[in-house]
């Protein structure tokens, strides 16, 4: 009779470690399709930052320094770059000019 009973505590004991193998399996599985799905999402998101880089702009950081430089009379913004930022020079260019013709049109429309 005791012997029955431990051959089912084995069993039983078998089985919860299955159970749990499987969620654990389960888990990694849900963290790794969750990580693939932030990765294509980041890498749209780059996409489109890319292909449209005035928005760059509107990145909350952004945002927040051109919030902070309006409050303040003297404040003056600063942009470093590294080599990386200045290796496609052309497309940073084109950028910042078309930057500057919008901050002079916003200007002139507000004269």
């Amino acid at each position: 009779m005791e012997h029955s009973l431990e051959l089912k505590k084995i069993h039983l004991k078998k089985l919860l470690l299955e159970k749990e193998s499987s969620l654990d399996h389960q888990r990694i599985e849900d963290e790794l399709t969750r990580s693939r799905m932030r990765l294509a999402y980041e890498k749209e998101e780059l996409e489109v930052l890319k292909s449209s880089p005035e928005l760059l702009m509107l990145t909350p950081q952004v945002a927040r320094l051109a919030e902070a430089s309006q409050n303040l009379k003297n404040a003056r913004t600063v942009i470093s770059l590294s080599p990386q930022d200045t290796a496609h020079g052309s497309e940073l260019l084109n950028l910042l000019q078309n930057l500057l013709q919008k901050a002079l049109e916003s200007k002139k429309e507000e004269s």
